[in-house]
């Protein structure tokens, strides 16, 4: 279950909580790579609250954050070099899991901690951000690719934050559903 909430973090601080003037300040020097990953250290610290008696827990949380400010300083001095956006983008993303599974691995698997919500919430959560975002983002990384100088700028127009809250309230609404028992599961 906490293999979802660091998971869940790592989306809502790559994704939601990351705009484009702090995209650009990372792009200026270690200030704005810093102030990701206190904004990403924060947001884990949000997500994990009931687990915070445990001292793993902060070990988990030091070794993702001190990861994800190695794996995007590394991204940073790549995309000015080799300008390959989409590349860094995907790349960077799998190395932030492979930190993430690599971190719930060394300091959380094994430990006994009680679950706070139904892990199907959490799992619709993640899917509802990977949908509404992820692609879009991917599609920006291209146009970056193809069009330079760099574009910074995500089309967060007033017509696509409105599908993504419909996307996100529908997903939500469904995972309520189906944690209190309402819609059958989908088969395994």
């Amino acid at each position: 279950m906490i293999i979802l909430f660091l998971i869940l973090s790592h989306m809502v601080a790559d994704f939601l909580l990351q705009p484009t003037s702090l995209v650009k300040k990372k792009f200026e020097g270690w200030l704005g790579i810093f102030i990701h990953v206190v904004i990403h250290a924060l947001v884990l610290c949000a997500f994990l609250s009931p687990y915070l008696l445990n001292a793993q827990i902060y070990k988990v949380i030091a070794f993702i954050a001190s990861s994800h400010f190695l794996v995007d300083t590394i991204k940073v001095h790549y995309e000015k070099k080799h300008q390959n956006f989409s590349l860094s983008y995907w790349l960077d993303q799998l190395a932030h899991f492979t930190f993430i599974i690599i971190g719930f691995e060394l300091f959380i698997k094994g430990e006994r901690l009680l679950s706070y919500t139904h892990p199907a919430i959490i799992l619709y959560l993640i899917l509802a951000i990977f949908v509404t975002l992820t692609y879009e983002i991917g599609e920006q990384q291209q146009r970056r690719s193809d069009a330079l100088p760099r574009n910074f700028k995500l089309n967060l127009n007033k017509k696509m934050m409105l599908k993504r809250l419909v996307l996100f309230s529908f997903s939500f609404f469904l995972t309520y559903l189906l944690s209190q028992g309402h819609v059958p599961a989908p088969l395994s």
